[in-house]
């Protein structure tokens, strides 16, 4: 923990334990728990009409932080009178945090509205469970009067210091255990576990959940020895922000002092409640050996400011930001495909590229033979940097489809991200009248080739997502199909670039969109948000088991009657807990009794399974949510709204940091677009920050 110098006692107290709690905002000094010394005495001049008066000369109370850790000001509340110079410690965990002296000379010799008096304690280290006590000594007719403290986030907290978190002190998800050897650095390390029924080391996780802000280099410690090739990813909020082999040749074949080894990520911006993990496993005699995550903090330049892009009138438009949420629109001039068009990092340049795909395919003809070939043609538009545009490369794969009199071949891009783990960008696509889907892969250019293609169930009107949900490197998809199929299914790639199913959940005899990947319960594997139309219309959850297979017991879902209407969601960490919040404006319902506006949701367990527990309601914010993001920089994550109904202008919603949202008016004017899903499509990007760090271009 980071406190100011500690300072020499001015008294010795006996210690006892306190219950009351402590949370952000006012807690009336007569609601701590009293240990010696403190009487409790009405007054109309004291805040709640109470206060805490010393009986003794030696007095002291307290109670148990019940926040989230991180920096806080606090302030107490007193009545420092002219008949005498009491004195107060204010005290963390045994730890004198700051002392002062009541000497002032405004009040009165008894309590009265001029005596009373704060006292200022900026930037102290709290984390859930820390145990915040008062105490001091009463001097003449002063009786150390104390009326409240005030506990608010630090709005100046200091610099962040250097610290390590020694492996072993992670959570363990699986296949780790903690083995003692002095060469560890805190005498211990996490070595990962073996299957013990084949002889082959299983997948072996760890995680840490982060306690103080600030931007660092992050450093993993281990232990690289020469008899054998282990592979570790470090994930930070379920997104991979580096991984790498332990090949060096220089070490021996013992976890020693030759074999200590380092790797540094640079520049991981992070916040309170950030999930970082390193998963891997070992390879031949060389166990995956962890031994610790060192932080330095590190200064960087201006962070990359998060941009918007959209379709209008068939036009791609990207509309800028200055940092403060304010939006510059521009015209890329690219057309979209009517295939689709995908947001990436194609040409690995380090800025965010679009790319159009094309199909030849757009009607069946109405005889023929057996097989028809149909071209899939990609374009790459390629960013300078600032978000200026040129087409660059081109390429061309064929398609094969089986025709049967009736079907008509749909083929649909649908979303971009790294599938093979070789640092490219590749894509998923689906074929509906073939019941396909497709993993394209980059060389690195901007050319694709086909690297699977699989079965799916799909309908005509489908859509899909990217993810890794069963923990290898290769990304996994999740299909979203309409009332032809009406399921959410769930296919795992094993690394050929071959999708199998694997499990589907169908809560809505109708059509599913809107599709969110996160990690919704922090169970540490990626879950999927999404909404259904029909009888059933609802906001509902897949929670993953971790291998792509849906966990016993109920998920977290929101749900109106068949004549409501249920809207779009988002999903994010909006306020100053670690957990998941989902957010919804656009429910409502008169016979189920939803009335518009802006909800708030925790993730909470029961003994069920999880729900969905009311954090918050605004009725005087409504429409439809379409994207999230800190577009103001001040280190909370915001929304954007649209009506439920045209015209689609945009609105911003400030977030205070604690979920509670304020409206600055429209940021973009109306837009017309074909992209839906439950909502327009409204795509976040970074387009003008030059070249990004790789956990932007992730995201």
């Amino acid at each position: 923990m980071n406190f100011p110098s500690p300072i020499n006692p001015i008294v010795s107290f006996l210690n006892s334990p306190f219950t009351a709690l402590i949370d952000i905002g006012r807690t009336e000094a007569q609601d701590l728990s009293l240990d010696d010394g403190f009487r409790v005495k009405a007054n109309p001049h004291a805040s709640s009409g109470s206060y805490l008066e010393a009986t003794k000369d030696s007095s002291s109370a307290g109670g148990v932080f019940d926040g989230t850790a991180g920096y806080y000001d606090l302030t107490v509340g007193y009545f420092d009178e002219t008949d005498g110079v009491s004195h107060m410690e204010v005290v963390v965990n045994g730890t004198v945090v700051n002392a002062f002296g009541w000497d002032g000379d405004f009040g009165d010799a008894i309590i009265t509205r001029a005596g009373r008096a704060e006292h200022d304690i900026q930037s102290i280290w709290l984390s859930p469970g820390d145990v915040i006590q008062i105490r001091g000594t009463r001097d003449g007719g002063e009786k150390l009067r104390t009326d409240y403290f005030d506990l608010e986030p630090s709005s100046s907290p200091p610099p962040t210091e250097p610290f390590v978190i020694e492996a072993e002190n992670m959570d363990i998800i699986s296949g780790f255990k903690i083995v003692t050897n002095s060469v560890g650095s805190g005498g211990a390390f996490l070595q990962d576990d073996y299957d013990r029924e084949n002889g082959q080391p299983v997948e072996a996780r760890a995680a840490y959940t982060v306690s103080q802000s600030g931007t660092y280099n992050v450093t993993v410690g281990y232990f690289d020895e020469t008899d054998g090739i282990s592979t570790l990813r470090v994930l930070l909020n379920g997104v991979e922000i580096d991984n790498f082999d332990w090949d060096s040749t220089s070490g021996n074949e013992l976890a020693d002092s030759n074999s200590r080894a380092e790797r540094t990520i640079e520049n991981v911006v992070l916040k309170i409640g950030d999930r970082i993990e390193i998963v891997g496993s070992g390879d031949g005699r060389e166990p995956l050996r962890t031994d610790f995550l060192r932080f330095d903090p590190t200064e960087i330049g201006p962070q990359p400011t998060p941009d918007l892009w959209y379709e209008d009138n068939g036009e791609v438009v990207i509309a800028l930001n200055d940092g403060t949420g304010a939006f510059t629109e521009r015209g890329t001039g690219i057309a979209v495909g009517d295939a689709d068009i995908l947001s990436g990092d194609f040409d690995a340049d380090g800025d965010i590229d679009f790319l159009r795909v094309i199909s030849s395919g757009e009607s069946m003809p109405s005889t023929g033979p057996d097989n028809f070939e149909f071209d899939i043609s990609t374009t790459v538009f390629e960013n300078d940097g600032s978000g200026n545009f040129t087409q660059g490369q081109a390429s061309t794969f064929t398609v094969y489809h089986s025709y049967d009199g009736n079907s008509k071949f749909v083929f649909k891009a649908h979303d971009a991200k790294d599938v093979d783990g070789d640092g490219d960008v590749d894509f998923l696509a689906t074929e509906s009248a073939g019941g396909s889907s497709f993993l394209l892969q980059n060389d690195g250019t901007g050319n694709f080739t086909l690297l699977g293609r699989s079965s799916a169930v799909l309908g005509i009107s489908n859509r899909a997502l990217l993810a890794d949900f069963d923990g290898n490197e290769a990304l996994d998809a999740v299909f979203f199909t309409d009332s032809q199929e009406n399921e959410v299914g769930i296919y795992t790639n094993n690394g050929s670039g071959l999708l199998a199913f694997s499990d589907v959940t169908s809560p809505s005899a109708e059509s599913y969109g809107d599709g969110q990947i996160l990690d919704l319960d922090g169970d540490g594997d990626e879950d999927v948000l999404f909404v259904a139309s029909g009888e059933s219309r609802g906001i509902y959850s897949f929670l993953n088991d971790g291998t792509g297979v849906k966990e016993e017991g109920r998920g977290p879902s929101f749900t109106s009657g068949e004549a409501g209407y249920i809207g779009s969601m988002e999903a994010g960490n909006f306020d100053l807990d670690s957990g998941i919040e989902m957010v919804s404006a656009g429910a409502e319902d008169d016979d189920e009794g939803i009335d518009p506006g802006l909800r708030v949701f925790d993730v909470v367990e029961t003994a069920d399974g999880k729900e969905f527990v009311l954090k918050s309601f605004d009725a005087s914010i409504r429409g439809n949510v379409v994207a999230n993001a800190d577009f103001d920089l001040d280190g909370d994550v915001d929304l954007l709204i649209v009506p439920r109904s045209g015209p689609f202008e945009v609105t911003l919603l400030l977030n205070d940091g604690d979920a509670n949202f304020t409206s600055v008016g429209v940021v973009l004017p109306e837009f017309v677009t074909s992209e839906f899903s439950f909502a327009p499509a409204l795509q976040v990007a970074f387009f003008d920050d030059g070249i990004l760090q790789d956990e932007f271009i992730l995201v």
